[in-house]
C-alpha cells in the first residue's frame, strides 16, 4: 500500500481546527468560508439569509443550453450560446448577472475553475446571484438541486453526486499555493455534514464530517486545477486502483471526518501565447483556424465535427477574424497572410480539452477579465 500523504503540524488544516475552537459556536460560525482574496471579499455581501435567485426561469428559460444534462449532440448550441455571452458582456457598458452567472456555470460544468471563480467574483454586488451560482462550485452540486439560503442548497438526495471545485486563488495568478474553501451545514437527506476541500502542491483533499442525524451515502468527483491531472486517488488514505470516477462514502452518525486525496502529476498542454492589448496583425488578418486529423477521415465522428467546427466558427468570431475548422492537409485561406493555426488531437477529450483551454484564454481577453 502506497503511504498516505502526510500534513505537518503547521499546515492549513491545523491551522482551521485552532480557528474553529475559537469559535464561540459551530452554530454561529459562517456557513461558507473561502480562502481570503477577491473572492472572499465579494462573498462578503451574501448572509445567511440571502435567498438565491431562482435560476429555472430566470437563467435556463434564457440559456436553453445551459440547461442541466445538456447532451454531447447540443454541443453546438452551447458553443453558439458561450460565444454570444460573451460578446454580449463585453459590449455591455456594464456587467450583467445573469450573463456572468450563465458564463460561470459554463466555466464550471467545462472544469475551467479559475474561469468560474473569476465570474463568481464579479457577482459580488448581486448577492442573490451569487448565492444562486456558488452551489455549483462548493460544494459542486447538479445544477438543477434544490435552492436554499445563505449559499447553501436545498435539502440534497441521499447518494447525492458532488463535483466541488478546487479553492480560488488567493491573488491573482498564482495557482498552486495552498488554501481551503470550506461548508458547513449542508442537509443530504437526514444528515448534515460540513465539507473541505484543500489544495496543496501535491495534491487535492475533500473532507466530509458527519455532524447530526441518519447515516448517508455522498459521491465525489475530485476536481483537477488546470495544468494539473490526479495520478493516484485515495479514500481515507487507501489507495484505489481507479482513477476520475465518482468515489463513494457512507458517512455514519458520530465518526471522524472521512477524506479523499488525489495526488497530481503535471499536465502537459501546449498553449499559444496570450494576446497583448492588440490582436497580432497575423491573426487579425490570417484569422483564427483549428486543424483536425478527423476531417481527413470521412465519416468519422461526425457528432464531434459538428461540435469542433462549431466552436472554431464561435470563437474567430469573437475576434471578428476569419476562421473555421480544417484538415491537417487542408491550408486555411486568406494568403498572403499566415494563418494562426491550432492543431487539435483527434481523440475526442483530448481535443475538447484543449479547445476549453483556448476557450479560456479568448474569453479572459475578449472580457479583460
Amino acid at each position: 500500500m502506497v503511504s498516505p500523504p502526510h500534513r505537518q503540524p503547521g499546515s492549513v488544516q491545523a491551522l482551521c481546527c485552532l480557528a474553529l475552537m475559537a469559535l464561540p459556536s459551530h452554530q454561529s460560525a459562517p456557513t461558507v468560508v473561502l480562502p481570503a482574496g477577491a473572492n472572499a471579499r465579494a462573498w462578503a455581501g451574501v448572509g445567511r439569509e440571502t435567498r438565491a435567485v431562482d435560476l429555472g426561469p430566470e437563467l435556463f428559460k434564457k440559456q436553453p443550453w445551459l440547461q442541466p444534462g445538456t447532451p454531447r449532440a447540443d454541443r453546438r448550441a452551447v458553443w453558439r450560446g458561450w460565444g454570444t455571452l460573451v460578446k454580449k458582456e463585453a459590449q455591455g457598458e456594464r456587467s450583467d448577472p445573469g450573463t456572468r452567472a450563465a458564463l460561470c456555470l459554463f466555466a464550471t460544468k467545462e472544469g475551467r475553475w479559475r474561469d468560474a471563480w473569476n465570474h463568481l467574483e464579479r457577482l459580488g454586488g448581486h448577492p442573490a446571484w451569487s448565492a444562486a451560482v456558488l452551489p455549483a462550485l462548493l460544494p459542486g452540486v447538479p445544477f438543477d438541486a434544490p435552492k436554499g439560503q445563505g449559499g447553501l442548497p436545498g435539502i440534497l438526495d441521499d447518494g447525492v453526486l458532488l463535483r466541488p471545485a478546487p479553492p480560488p486563488p488567493l491573488t491573482p495568478g498564482t495557482r498552486y499555493q495552498t488554501r481551503e474553501s470550506i461548508v458547513r451545514g449542508l442537509r443530504i437527506g437526514a444528515a448534515t455534514v460540513d465539507l473541505r476541500v484543500t489544495l496543496d502542491n501535491s495534491g487535492i483533499e475533500v473532507g466530509l464530517l458527519h455532524t447530526s442525524g441518519a447515516a448517508v451515502r455522498v459521491f465525489v468527483l475530485l476536481p483537477e486545477p488546470e495544468g494539473l491531472e490526479i495520478r493516484v486517488e485515495y479514500i481515507d488514505w487507501m489507495r484505489q486502483d481507479e482513477r476520475h470516477g465518482a468515489l463513494e462514502l457512507k458517512l455514519l452518525p458520530g465518526e471522524e471526518e472521512r477524506a479523499l486525496f488525489g495526488r497530481f502529476k503535471r499536465r502537459r498542454l501546449p498553449l499559444p501565447a496570450s494576446c497583448g492589448a492588440d490582436l497580432p496583425r497575423a491573426l487579425a488578418a490570417g484569422g483564427l483556424w483549428f486543424s483536425w486529423p478527423g476531417l481527413d477521415s470521412p465519416g468519422e465522428a461526425a457528432e464531434l465535427e459538428g461540435e469542433l467546427r462549431t466552436a472554431a466558427e464561435a470563437m474567430a468570431a469573437l475576434l471578428d477574424v476569419p476562421g473555421g475548422l480544417i484538415g491537417i492537409h487542408e491550408p486555411p485561406p486568406r494568403p498572403p497572410w499566415n494563418a494562426t493555426i491550432a492543431h487539435l488531437p483527434r481523440e475526442a477529450a483530448e481535443a475538447r480539452r484543449l479547445l476549453s483551454a483556448i476557450a479560456s484564454r479568448l474569453e479572459a481577453w475578449v472580457l479583460r477579465d
